[in-house]
Parts: structure tokens; sequence; C-alpha cells
């Protein structure tokens, strides 16, 4: 009997999303999968459920990737009013625009100047210097903020000029998802799928909280979802061979800013830019070289010549031992009897040996990682990696329970993030040794205003079944969803949409917290533009 590649797809996903369950459930109660395999009864138990929940994910899935939508589009008909014309097809970005607004109006009233994370400051005393600048947090961003307190500072309150920053920062936001509604339109996404995405993005507290916060990643969403609607632009135009070279120049400006406002954002391009193929067509791969040959080159420029040019660091290494760091650190902490010598001296070489197990946080890699020596010798890297290898093959369970332990928040919608809040700030927090440096700050009049609005998150989060959105589970969940759904429908194209989304994803999984909503943000600012792109119906309409 001949397996199907709906079979396949349906198994895997079936397996991975009754694993996540799983883990997250056992890494709650005992920080470990022990809950699982503490003992034979436990083993059996484990995996009798596994199987269990295996078999009705995939049965579901398969269910599921057998309806006709995939390939034709929903069809359902719904009958259409005179305020889903009058918002989606007369005023398509306009009302939307006007309608975001006026949804988080009472946040950039009650929430006035705005406000700031822990990152977002380090950043901004990073760049008046006050503390050594690093590109650990991309430098013009930071420029950016930089520049905005300047503003304050001249006309005499820097609280103006925070507050001019992030009031721009939501008027972009409400103009980049109000794009979203644009694009919906030309594609003729269903209008009940509009109607969602209104909601989410009007009544979702997440997105006026980030929205309104002088941080590196709420400018990153926004240029991401950006990105996402130029793509989508760029492969139907050049599909077509009518795109322009004002339009390739203003795709190519998107992903530098991509590029500005996180570090990573070069990973998201570079990846995605060869996987254009895919979509255009191997005709169009000049269009697609010209991309990213000049995306190399501004990589280059940036990190080789304007971060000397301009006095700025460059990252620590310490970023992209994140993974490697933790399991280490488990190891020592779980086996410290079985550390020779010269493991301990070689681990000493690049960590703090001497503090490593007390410093472990299972779900935070911060603590560890910056124990990093960048002054490290080459030797004494290799030496660690050479340790890290031998340990490895010594205790396989311990390294995977030290990865998992770190991610299982982003497979399990049951989870809620790791900082347990609603993922957005309601007050101006950080440090004293930053916030000594600046004068802007909240109103005192509309303490209550904040404290209310917060509870009401908090509540609505406390809402079963609702407050499974504000966990990130569930965005990988109907990320790896969709992507099965193209796949099995084999509608190659679409699923070019999906890498930035994906390559995000794994972003998140060797990222230093587990379930940080922030890091989700990218994702779920453009699920429901991927959603409208893969369930669109009928003839689309030219962009």
């Amino acid at each position: 009997m001949k397996v199907t590649r709906k079979e396949v797809i349906s198994l895997i996903l079936g397996i991975i999303f009754a694993f996540g369950l799983m883990a997250g459930h056992s890494f709650q109660l005992t920080g470990s999968l022990k809950y699982y395999y503490a003992s034979r009864i436990a083993l059996g138990r484990g995996i009798i459920i596994w199987i269990i929940i295996s078999i009705f994910f995939t049965i579901f899935l398969y269910k599921i990737y057998s309806c006709r939508f995939w390939i034709d589009g929903i069809r359902l008909k719904y009958k259409s009013k005179k305020i889903s014309e009058f918002i989606f097809e007369k005023h398509p970005w306009g009302v939307p625009f006007i309608i975001l607004f006026v949804c988080w109006l009472p946040y950039v009233i009650f929430l006035f100047p705005g406000t700031i994370s822990w990152d977002g400051f380090e950043a901004l005393t990073g760049a008046f210097r006050y503390i050594e600048w690093t590109n650990h947090h991309p430098a013009i961003s930071s420029w950016f903020m930089r520049l905005a307190i300047e503003i304050g500072r001249k006309i005499g309150n820097e609280t103006y000029g925070f507050f001019l920053y992030n009031m721009i920062q939501i008027l972009l936001q409400a103009a980049v998802f109000s794009g979203v509604f644009y694009v919906m339109k030309k594609k003729k996404t269903w209008y009940p799928i509009r109607w969602i995405t209104l909601v989410w993005y009007g009544f979702f507290s997440v997105w006026p909280t980030n929205g309104y916060a002088m941080n590196k990643d709420t400018m990153y969403y926004i240029v991401f979802t950006l990105y996402i609607l130029l793509t989508i632009e760029f492969v139907k135009k050049a599909k077509k061979n009518i795109i322009t070279w004002k339009q390739i120049v203003m795709y190519i400006a998107v992903m530098i800013l991509l590029c500005i406002f996180r570090n990573n954002g070069i990973y998201v391009v570079l990846l995605t830019i060869p996987c254009l193929l895919i979509a255009t067509g191997k005709k169009q791969w000049k269009k697609v070289l010209i991309l990213l040959v000049c995306m190399v080159l501004y990589n280059s420029f940036y990190n080789q010549i304007f971060l000397p040019m301009v006095n700025i660091q460059s990252g620590s290494e310490r970023e992209i031992f994140s993974v490697p760091f933790q399991q280490t650190a488990r190891y020592v902490k779980e086996h410290p009897e079985e550390v020779t010598t010269e493991e301990a001296d070689a681990i000493r070489g690049v960590l703090d040996y001497d503090h490593l197990a007390e410093l472990y946080n299972p779900e935070l890699s911060d603590n560890v990682k910056w124990t990093y020596k960048d002054e490290a010798s080459k030797n004494e890297k290799k030496l660690y990696i050479k340790t890290w290898f031998n340990q490895f093959l010594k205790h396989p369970l311990t390294y995977l329970e030290a990865t998992l332990n770190n991610t299982y928040r982003y497979f399990d919608p049951l989870q809620e993030e790791f900082y347990g809040g609603t993922g957005g700030e309601y007050e101006i927090s950080g440090p004293d040794f930053y916030r000594e440096h600046f004068a802007f700050k909240q109103n005192s009049i509309f303490s209550k205003e904040r404290d209310g609005l917060q509870k009401m998150a908090e509540f609505i989060k406390g809402i079963p079944g609702i407050g499974v959105l504000y966990g990130t589970g569930i965005y990988t969940w109907v990320l790896l969803f969709l992507m099965g759904g193209v796949l099995v429908s084999k509608q190659y194209e679409k699923f070019t949409f999906l890498i930035p989304l994906l390559i995000t994803l794994l972003i998140c999984i060797v990222s230093p917290v587990n379930g940080c909503m922030r890091y989700m943000l990218p994702i779920m600012s453009s699920l429901p533009i991927i959603i409208g792109i893969i369930l669109y119906t009928g003839e689309e309409e030219a962009l």
C-alpha cells in the first residue's frame, strides 16, 4: 500500500504536536522529561500516551488536509454587507487605519508618553555612550532612539522626545497593519478572515502595548510585516515580468530596514531570497541575484566598514552560543562528579565554570552566557568545543533536556510565556543604572488607568481558550499547520511566504529566553496575511 504525502505530513506534525504537549507538561512538573522516564511504568505510560495523542492529531490533520479549500480556497457563502464593503473594499487602507488607532487610543492616552523595557533602556544608554556602545542592540536602531531623546532635550523636555518616537512608531504600526487589509482586498480574502484580523489587531492588547514602546523589537515586527507584504507583491509581479526597478529598490530598502532593527534580520533575508526562485521561476534568477548581491554587500559594509568607522563594537560571540552554553551548564550542575580537571579547565577558559551550576537558569540563558570571556583565544575555544562534544557523548539526554527546557514553551500552547505577563509593557521599567541618565517619565495621574488596562489583559488571559493567545506555542502550531497544508497541496509558491516565519521560529528556538513573546511578534503580526494568502478565493486583483 502506497503511503501518501498527506499521510506522512499528518503523521509527522501529529507526532510533533503530541510531543510538544507532553514535553511542556513534564517540564512544568519536574523541570525535565523524568515524568515520562523515571521508571519503567512511567516510560510505558508515556509511550502509550504519546501514541494515543499522536494518532488523534494525525487523524485530525489528515481530515483537515483532505478539504478542498487548500487548493480551491474557502468557498463558503458569505453575504457581503454594506459595512464590509465600505471598510474592506472601498477604503481597505484608510478605514482600518482609523479603526485601529481609535482602538489603541486609550493606551496612547493612559500610557503617555509610552513605555520602554530593560533592553530598550540598554540600547538607549549605549547610544548616548553612557556605557560602551556595541552592536548587541543594532546601532542604527539605537541611534533613532537617541535622536528622539535629543529632540526632546532641545525643546526642553525629554518626555516629549520619548513620546514623539513612540507616537510615530504606533502610527507606522497602524499604517502597516492597514496594508494587510489592502493586500487582502487584492487577494479577495474571505470576509470573516478580514473581520477576525481587524479584531485581532485592534483589541489584542499585545499590539498597542508593544507598538507604543521604545524597543528594537517593535520596529522589527512592523518592518517584518511590511517585508512580507512586499514579498507577496514582488512574487506576483516578477511572475508576470512586470516588476519595475523602483519596486525592486523599495524591496531592497525594506530588507535593509529589517536588518537595521534586529541583527538576525540578515538571516531571514539571506535565507529567503534564494527561495524566491521557487515562486517566481528560474527566468527571474537575475532579479533574485541582484537582491542577494545587494544584501551581501550591505551586510559586509555595515559590519566591516560602518561599525568600525563610527567606533561601535560588534556584538559578542556569546549570542550564537546560547544553546551549547546552556547544555554545558546543565551538565556541570547535574554531573559535577564526572567533570574531569581537564574538562573544568577547558570550560573555565570560556565561561565562569566555578559559578556555572548556581547561575544556570533552565529557561533563560543570559546568566550563563554573560560569563562568556570575549578575550578567549582560538585554542581555548577549540578546547571548549572538544569538551562540549565529549560530554554530549557521555550524557546526550542531559543535552536534550537542556535544549527542551529552554524551548518547550514555543511548542506547547498550554504554557504561558516565560515572564508570565500579558506580552507587553505598561510602565517605564528598567534598572536604576540605566534610568538615572534620563528624565522622561509617565504621568502619575493615569496610574489607576494603566493598572486597569493591565488587569483587563490579565482577565482576558484567564478566559479558557482565549488565554492561549498570550502564550507562544499556539502560533508555532498555526504556522506548522499552515506549512503542512501548503506542502500537502503542493502550493510551493505560497510556501515561499512561510519561509521568513519559519526562519523566525528557528531563531526563537535558539534564543536565550523560553517562550518570549517579543521574539514571536513577527510571526504573530504576519500570520493574518499568510492565512489570507493561503485561503484566498477567486481570481485575485492586480497588485
